[in-house]
């Protein structure tokens, strides 16, 4: 399962983020359900590319890339997270996956703001297991979820959704910001 998910990656790159975040993840895995060795975990890939532990249903895997960073969260309640470089870009590329109420009511040119409702979207997407396509051009419905995003040394966006309560959640060593 895995090995065919590698090849469908085209560049080296690619490759060696994929092959790097199985790693962390197995070798995390291998002590959290104390099997033998990393080479006893498979993981596989649903439609929507949510990530799954072979025969260990209850554990919920989340991962997310930019850049040189992944975010990897390992939970046995359902979650999305999503990470983003906080860089100057183009905001027109993401205007197009936003719902248009969302773009014109930031017309601030805040970029924070934009980036923050682009990696709760993408989170959401994760959570809900569905495909990011399913959300163009909609307004975010986050009533019946608990959701936060934080910022990491300044230049990195990271959105976390849950159905569960913050009660149930431990995170540490982030900066929270106002989530939109």
């Amino acid at each position: 399962m895995e090995k065919e998910d590698l090849k469908k990656l085209k560049t080296g790159y690619f490759r060696k983020r994929y092959i790097t975040s199985r790693m962390v993840l197995k070798c995390i895995l291998s002590r959290i359900l104390e099997e033998r060795s990393v080479s006893d975990i498979a993981s596989y890939k649903d439609e929507y590319g949510k990530v799954h532990v072979r025969n260990h249903e209850e554990l919920h895997v989340c991962i997310s890339y930019t850049e040189n960073i992944t975010a990897l969260a390992i939970s046995k309640i359902e979650l999305g997270v999503d990470i983003e470089v906080r860089k100057k870009r183009s905001l027109s590329n993401i205007s197009k996956y936003l719902d248009k109420i969302t773009f014109q009511s930031d017309k601030s040119g805040n970029d924070l703001d934009i980036f923050t409702k682009w990696t709760l979207k993408e989170a959401y997407c994760k959570f809900s297991n569905k495909s990011i396509f399913s959300t163009f051009n909609r307004e975010l419905d986050l009533t019946n979820v608990a959701h936060s995003s934080y910022i990491i040394d300044n230049e990195y966006i990271f959105s976390l959704i849950t159905s569960e309560g913050w009660d149930k959640i431990n995170i540490s060593l982030l900066e929270r910001i106002a989530c939109p």
